[in-house]
């Protein structure tokens, strides 16, 4: 067991100009250093302190005419593509070009239907590539952990994105230098107001609920096979995961919280279930 400290700091700054009421471009430059402690045995037990420092470069195109309601996003487009760049100085710096592109369509099918379509992917470049963490939803309350990382990588703390979500898996189930996501959500309205008297008075109102289905991988290198076959001959996925299932979403106290049951499958099994409590906005 072992008790490790990280400490961070560093200056920045950015800049956005609007194009027109929809569209800008972001450009940023951050310095950026993060020093690494082991403080249970430290350098007399052969564990050296870490340092990183570097700058790191930003700059991203932007597009968003959508238009919102109780839950999220309900009708319109949202575009994002951005390059961070991490020239390598000195020894402690790290060097690394990350691409990442999101792509989101909102379809109005009704005064209070909406379906939602999502396409994203990235890939980071260089002697020292970020991660890709593929799995889970943002804000999971109740969240469980496919794997650990390594406490040696400090990047895989600080420097490596989160992709979410990604129902019917646990954090880190997919982790990669390159991933891509699809996720489809119909969303409609489920209750209007909905109060409780027993075991406590509790009152929820504009109760929406969500049917989706998420599709998504994370790898490493040229080593990414979509599909192979199982022992029966059965054509399954291999390195992609996918997921689908039902949520709720409500206004509740501060924020709005959502409720969500997911199955995986590979195409040829469907797993048990997966609850995920999380606060927070639809994508």
């Amino acid at each position: 067991t072992t008790i490790e400290r990280f400490r961070y700091y560093g200056i920045g700054g950015s800049i956005s100009y609007p194009f027109t009421r929809f569209k800008r471009i972001d450009v940023g430059v951050n310095w950026f250093n993060i020093h690494q402690d082991e403080l249970l045995y430290g350098e007399a037990f052969g564990f050296e302190s870490r340092t990183i420092s570097t700058m790191l470069f930003t700059a991203g195109y932007n597009y968003d005419n959508a238009v919102w309601a109780y839950t999220g996003p309900f009708f319109g487009d949202r575009m994002h593509i951005g390059v961070t760049f991490s020239p390598k100085f000195g020894k402690n710096g790290l060097g690394f070009t990350t691409m990442t592109a999101d792509l989101r369509r909102y379809f109005m099918l009704g005064r209070e239907y909406s379906l939602a379509v999502r396409l994203a992917g990235g890939a980071s470049v260089g002697p020292n590539p970020t991660r890709f963490l593929l799995g889970g939803v943002t804000n999971w309350i109740n969240y469980k952990f496919a794997r650990d990382i390594d406490f040696d990588l400090v990047r895989d703390y600080y420097f490596s994105q989160f992709v979410s979500p990604m129902r019917g898996a646990d954090y880190y189930e997919m982790i990669g230098e390159r991933y891509f996501i699809a996720n489809f959500e119909l969303k409609f309205p489920l209750i209007q107001y909905f109060i409780t008297r027993f075991p406590l008075p509790l009152g929820f109102q504009n109760v929406r609920g969500a049917i989706f289905t998420d599709i998504g991988s994370a790898w490493s290198g040229n080593a990414f096979r979509a599909f192979n076959k199982n022992e029966n001959g059965d054509r399954v996925l291999q390195d992609v995961l996918a997921g689908f299932g039902w949520g709720l979403r409500t206004p509740f106290l501060i924020g709005l919280l959502r409720l969500d049951q997911a199955w995986a499958t590979d195409l040829s099994q469907i797993s048990k279930p997966k609850w995920y409590i999380s606060f927070g906005i639809d994508f």
